[in-house]
């Protein structure tokens, strides 16, 4: 039994990182390079639009809505409490998987930018890229697979909550990273209806209302 717990949370290790991270990277080149359109449901203009805003709004509410304080509970019931950050991670990785790959190019586009200024957004979207980084490296401990605790159960350890102080970026904005990656989802040299559809759920679900 010890063998087989042990043998799942090196499955859960390595599921948080691979979908933790191979999504994430993908999304940054889906923001530098636009969407690949994997799957063309063949939607007019205006249900793309739509279409894309659903994915936004179903990625944000699960993305926020599994850190909810009534969702970890629910949770705890099926899986012991160190699962949780893995699980989460994996969650997110999934469906933001799912965006990618279900996203439509979306047009006309509200503005294209060319020649010095086409660069000189690529080069904001690099310093945002540089800004999230800078915003990671504040946080000093950044466990963004959860894995802490289940390494730490394996070491027969309890793994010490991470105390928050503010330093870095973490001085001047309240959440950087969000900052820096909507800096990046607008600072594309060609900026369509789509990355409205990524933003306007970033405004109407900011995490910070699910935290009750």
């Amino acid at each position: 039994m010890a063998a087989l717990k042990r043998f799942t949370a090196y499955v859960i290790i390595c599921l948080a990182v691979f979908f933790g991270s191979s999504p994430l990277l993908a999304f940054l080149l889906f923001l530098l390079a636009g969407s690949p359109e994997l799957l063309n449901l063949n939607f007019r203009a205006g249900q793309v639009l739509w279409w894309d805003a659903a994915l936004s709004i179903a990625f944000f509410l699960q993305h926020s809505g599994m850190v909810r304080k009534s969702i970890r509970q629910r949770l705890a019931h099926f899986f012991p409490e160190e699962y949780q950050g893995a699980l989460y991670a994996i969650a997110s990785g999934i469906v933001l998987l799912a965006v990618i790959v279900l996203w439509q190019k979306s047009a006309p586009a509200f503005w294209v930018s060319h020649g010095v200024f086409r660069w000189l957004f690529y080069i904001l979207y690099f310093l945002s890229f540089a800004g999230f980084i800078w915003g990671i490296r504040a946080l000093k401990v950044f466990d963004p697979y959860g894995l802490r605790p289940i390494l730490g159960r394996l070491r027969g350890r309890k793994s010490r909550p991470m105390l928050f102080v503010a330093r870095g970026s973490y001085r001047w904005v309240r959440h950087p990273l969000y900052l820096f990656m909507i800096l990046m989802i607008w600072s594309l040299p060609g900026s369509v209806s789509g990355q409205a559809a990524i933003q306007w759920s970033l405004d109407g679900l900011d995490s910070d209302r699910f935290n009750a």
